[in-house]
């Protein structure tokens, strides 16, 4: 999976739990920009690693400083994972937009 389709599903991911216009969202800003809390910070982790199917460390997201660095960490998993994180991520879509009543960015998949 290449950089751009992981910005694009991080972007997805961070619009729908924080409300914000995905415009607003650029890999330069941190999440405390577009108004995260704690809370939100730990929900948009969990999402991300059920979405990616990866574990993401306690300890690493202090070095998390932007959103390009949670991009850059998810593309930099072992390159043999990646073919999993890519299945991980068609399958975690297709089931979030069969389970949910209402339609979300993240169903969308190419």
């Amino acid at each position: 999976m290449n950089r751009s389709h992981i910005q694009k599903y991080v972007y997805d991911i961070i619009a729908e739990k924080l409300y914000v216009d995905p415009k607003d969202i650029n890999d330069n800003v941190s999440l405390e920009d577009l108004g995260a809390d704690s809370l939100d910070m730990v929900e948009m982790i969990m999402t991300m690693e059920e979405v990616f199917g990866v574990s993401i460390e306690g300890a690493d997201t202090y070095d998390m400083k932007t959103i390009g660095d949670i991009i850059d960490y998810i593309q930099n998993l072992n390159p043999s994972h990646q073919d999993y994180v890519k299945f991980r991520v068609r399958s975690k879509m297709i089931e979030r937009s069969s389970n949910s009543k209402k339609r979300t960015k993240l169903k969308r998949l190419k």
